[in-house]
Formats: structure tokens, C-alpha cells, sequence
């Protein structure tokens, strides 16, 4: 009986040590655990802070200017609200002249010089050097006095010495006085423009801006000595007895088509014996043609060939 007894207390303490040596492993395994999880936890905190810190070297570097980098483009490069261009702002001017090739009409003083003062603008940069211009559009008239009568004056020489006259008006002794003239020295678009194509060897356009006339392109009525030499033609604009200039594109009027030639200037180039081609000499000038209409107007306005 004793016996057991004793063996039956052997049984439960055997019981109860095994219940406390599981208690002991479940908590040493529960430590682990935890153990574990709080390595994995801190090399996690590790991980991250190494990858904020490549992130923060990163963010640095971007921010350190690269010159060869191109710009990211913000919302007005891609859909400007202005059209940004270098190109010259244009504006019609005359029927006779592309809009893409006038920009606008320059200033011309008015005293009655005013055409004389928009070739010395052209010619010398400065629109106050026209008695230069029409000293030498009469040295150029005297130099071939015969010429012109016959070809411009109906070989008259009334007519001859009023453009003489009209022309030595401000810069003889007796004149250089005057800072204004009347009209009856006022510029004669259909004899001094060609006078003044000749004495500078640069064609000459005058546009008019009345139904009652027509542009006209005046070419030289001797032959270039340079064939390379390719000159934009002068310009001269009237409107209103005044005369001006239109300041042009020279980059787009190689293109643009000048007015046509008057009649007179081939029976020019007859006089003179010369045998000139429209289509080689004046090739790179593109040039209106003269229609049946153009020549009955200017033989209805003309003296003699002109």
C-alpha cells in the first residue's frame, strides 16, 4: 500500500516537472521569436536608412546644375499662349507689294525734297544727304546731256532745261538757301527716277498709290559691268504728292515680282546701239509683263518713247 502511494506521488511530480520543462521551452521559444522579429526588425531599420540615404545623395545630385542635361520643359513651352519667333513683324503697305515682304513705311520729311531725301535715306543712311543725291544726278544729266533730251524730252531742250532747273534748285549758290522748294521743283517721278537709275547703276521702283497711275520698275539703261552684282532696286512710294520709302525684307523680295518696264527703255537700249537681254542682264529680277492695257496708259501719259 505504501508502496503506492509513493509511486503514484513519483507520477505526479514526473507530471508536473514535465508541465514546467514545456512552460520553460514554449517561453525560451517565445523569446526567439521575439528574438528573431527584433533583428529582422532592426536590419529592416537598417535597410531603410541606407535606402534614404542613397535617396538624399541622389536628390543632391540632381539638383547640381548639368549643363548637358536639357531642361525638362514646363507647361508654357509645350502650349505657349505667345508664338515665340524671330520673325520680323510685316504689314501690307501696297497692292503692288507682297505683305510678307514690307514691314512698314519709313518717315520722310515733307518740304518738298521729300523724294530726293528718300533716295539719300537708301543710298547714304541719311536722308538730309539729297542734295548729294541730286548733285549727282546732274553731274550724270550734263555728262549725257544729248541722250536724255532725245530719249526722255522729245529731244526738246525747254523740257531738258526744266529738269536741269528742277535739279540744280537747293544746290547752286543762288538756291542752297532754300529749305523747302514749291512744286514746280518737286521730283518728276517719269524722268528723274530714270536719271537717278543711271547715275547710282541701281534700279529704281516707285509705286503709286493712285488708280490713276501705275508702279513702275526703272532699270538701267546701260549694261552692269558687274553681271554678279545682283542690287534690290531702290524704292520710292507716293501717296497723297508725298514721297517715302517702304522698308523691306531683302531676304524675301529675290523672290518678289517687281513692277513691269516701261516701253521706252528697250528703245533706250536701241539708241545706244547696246544689244542688252531683259532675260540675261536682268534675270534675277522677276518683273511683272507689260499688257496691252499698260502700254496704251503709258503712251496716253508719255512724250515721245516715254
Amino acid at each position: 500500500m505504501a508502496e503506492d502511494t509513493e509511486n503514484g506521488m513519483n507520477d505526479i511530480i514526473q507530471h508536473i516537472m514535465n508541465i514546467k520543462l514545456n512552460e520553460v521551452k514554449e517561453d525560451k521559444a517565445e523569446e526567439n521569436k521575439v528574438e528573431e522579429a527584433s533583428v529582422v526588425k532592426e536590419e529592416n531599420i537598417k535597410k531603410i536608412g541606407k535606402k534614404h540615404e542613397k535617396d538624399v545623395k541622389k536628390t543632391k545630385k540632381s539638383e547640381k546644375p548639368n549643363s548637358k542635361r536639357k531642361p525638362e520643359n514646363n507647361l508654357d513651352d509645350l502650349w505657349p499662349t505667345v508664338k515665340k519667333t524671330n520673325r520680323k513683324k510685316t504689314s501690307f503697305v501696297h497692292p503692288d507689294i507682297p505683305t510678307e515682304c514690307s514691314i512698314r513705311l519709313k518717315t520722310i520729311k515733307s518740304d518738298g525734297y521729300c523724294s530726293y531725301r528718300a533716295l539719300a535715306l537708301q543710298l547714304h543712311g541719311d536722308q538730309n544727304q539729297y542734295t548729294k543725291v541730286k548733285q549727282t544726278m546732274l553731274s550724270h544729266l550734263n555728262a549725257n546731256y544729248e541722250f536724255y533730251r532725245d530719249i526722255l524730252c522729245n529731244g526738246r531742250d525747254n523740257i531738258m532745261n526744266r529738269v536741269i532747273n528742277r535739279l540744280e534748285f537747293s544746290i547752286t549758290p543762288e538756291t542752297a538757301h532754300h529749305t523747302s522748294c514749291s512744286s514746280d521743283y518737286w521730283f518728276d517721278a517719269l524722268r528723274d527716277s530714270q536719271i537717278a537709275a543711271d547715275a547710282y547703276t541701281t534700279p529704281i521702283a516707285v509705286f503709286m498709290d493712285n488708280t490713276h497711275w501705275k508702279s513702275v520698275l526703272y532699270l538701267l539703261f546701260t549694261i552692269p559691268s558687274d553681271t554678279n552684282r545682283h542690287p534690290q532696286p531702290l524704292n520710292l512710294f507716293h501717296c497723297s504728292n508725298h514721297f517715302s520709302v517702304v522698308d523691306l525684307i531683302p531676304s524675301r523680295t529675290r523672290h518678289m515680282e517687281w513692277p513691269s518696264v516701261r516701253p521706252y527703255h528697250k528703245a533706250g537700249w536701241d539708241f545706244l546701239g547696246l544689244a542688252a537681254d531683259y532675260k540675261t542682264t536682268w534675270r534675277y529680277l522677276h518683273r511683272k509683263r507689260l499688257t496691252r492695257e499698260d502700254i496704251e496708259f503709258f503712251e496716253e501719259i508719255g512724250t515721245s518713247i516715254i
